[in-house]
Parts: structure tokens; C-alpha cells; sequence
């Protein structure tokens, strides 16, 4: 381990990881940061520690060169997303890793990855409302995904935005125990509501009754869609 790494290890346990400057610092080196992703991404599962180490922020990382060779520290994408018409958001740690899946010698394909470092799981604000975590985090993606296009116009390729990924780590005691110590995957996943349409259609073509086709599992929008396909 190098020598810088385990300085930062030493400081968070003598000042409290819990101080997000020391927190910030921690996850800011490779050899901390590389286990975390390979357990965390799908992507990555499959790489060794130190093959992701020559994976992250892979616009820096020059042909064949030793893990040995490469910075401890991330080169930090800029933490601070503006915008004319939302509010600024500052990401604790922001960088991009070189896809292994999808890149070659011809096309590089990045993941963009955000990661918090929060200390409750359920934040309180001044008027004492509270949120749940998983919003903020969905919101953060978002914009993540947003800022990789400068002006969306009629020519915009929208092939060009990159998969993000945000990770959360909650640093909290009051946490039931039944989620401490866990990990918690939120994704997008794709719903075959088209064969369900197409379902809903031929057995109302048969005679079917509507109420008939909701009661067997097909969401009634999608029946009252093929119900006016008909028409």
C-alpha cells in the first residue's frame, strides 16, 4: 500500500471518518477506491483490485503503463454541476473509469460514477421535514447524466451519454439493524409492456371483457390503450 494511502487510513481513524474532508481524502485514493467498485459494478466484477486501479479516470492513463506507475490520487473531474436554471450541486467525489466491457482499441467507453458520503440515512431539514436518501441519489444521477451534454438540440446524439453510476455510503448508527452493514442496488429495468399490449389487444379482438383481461396481471392503461387501438 502506498505509503500516502495509509497515512489518509491513519487520520480518518484518529480524526473520525465521519468528518467529510477526511472522508473526501480516503475515497479519493485508487487502492480504496478499486475493491469498493469491484464488488459494486456489474462491470467490474469479473476485473482484478489492481486492473481497476488502471481503470479509473482512464482519459489519464497512458498505454501499458504499471499499476505501479499510476498517481495514488484521482484526477477529479470538477465536484461542482451548474446550472442557468437548477440549483448548483456539489458531488463529494466525481470521476470517470474506462469501461472493460465495451471499449477497445478504437472506442473508449467511460462509466461516470458519483459517490456521497452521507451521515443519515434519512437527512432533517431546518423546517423539520425529512427525505429519503434515495431520492437525492436519483436526482444526483440525473444531473450527472445531463452534464455530459452541453446543448440539446434537434442534432443531439444522445448515443454519446454514459452509463452513471451513484454510490452512497451512509455513515449513520441510528439505522435499523436489519440494513446496517448492506448494500442496496436501485436501477432502471426494462418492463415488456409492448407484449402486454399486444396481449391485451388479441383477447379483446376474441371478446374478452376488460375487466376480465385487468384481473388476470395486465395494468388497466394498457388494456383501455389496445381498447382504443380498436376502435
Amino acid at each position: 500500500m502506498r505509503e500516502e494511502t495509509a497515512q489518509s487510513i491513519i487520520a480518518a481513524g484518529e480524526i473520525g471518518a465521519k468528518y467529510d474532508s477526511v472522508a473526501k481524502n480516503l475515497w479519493h485514493k485508487r487502492e480504496i477506491l478499486a475493491p469498493l467498485l469491484k464488488y459494486a459494478v456489474k462491470e467490474l466484477e469479473e476485473e482484478s483490485v489492481e486492473s481497476i486501479m488502471g481503470l479509473i479516470d482512464a482519459d489519464s492513463i497512458k498505454e501499458d503503463m504499471p499499476v505501479s506507475d499510476l498517481p495514488a490520487d484521482i484526477n477529479r473531474l470538477d465536484t461542482e454541476e451548474t446550472s442557468l436554471t437548477e440549483k448548483t450541486v456539489s458531488y463529494d467525489c466525481r470521476f470517470v473509469v474506462k469501461n472493460p466491457k465495451l471499449s477497445d482499441e478504437i472506442m473508449m467507453v467511460v462509466l461516470h460514477f458519483d459517490m456521497e458520503f452521507q451521515n443519515k440515512y434519512r437527512p432533517t431539514l431546518s423546517d423539520g421535514r425529512s427525505y429519503p436518501m434515495i431520492k437525492r441519489g436519483i436526482y444526483y444521477a440525473a444531473r450527472e447524466i445531463s452534464s455530459q451534454l452541453n446543448y440539446v438540440t434537434e442534432q443531439t446524439n444522445y448515443s454519446d451519454v454514459s452509463k452513471v453510476i451513484s454510490i452512497w455510503i451512509i455513515n449513520d448508527d441510528s439505522i435499523s439493524l436489519d440494513l446496517q452493514n448492506t448494500a442496496t442496488r436501485y436501477c432502471f429495468t426494462k418492463e415488456e409492456g409492448q407484449n402486454q399490449l399486444v396481449e391485451a389487444f388479441n383477447r379483446l379482438q376474441k371478446g374478452e371483457s376488460r375487466e376480465d383481461i385487468i384481473k388476470s396481471g395486465i395494468d388497466e392503461h394498457t388494456v383501455d390503450l389496445a381498447m382504443t387501438l380498436r376502435k
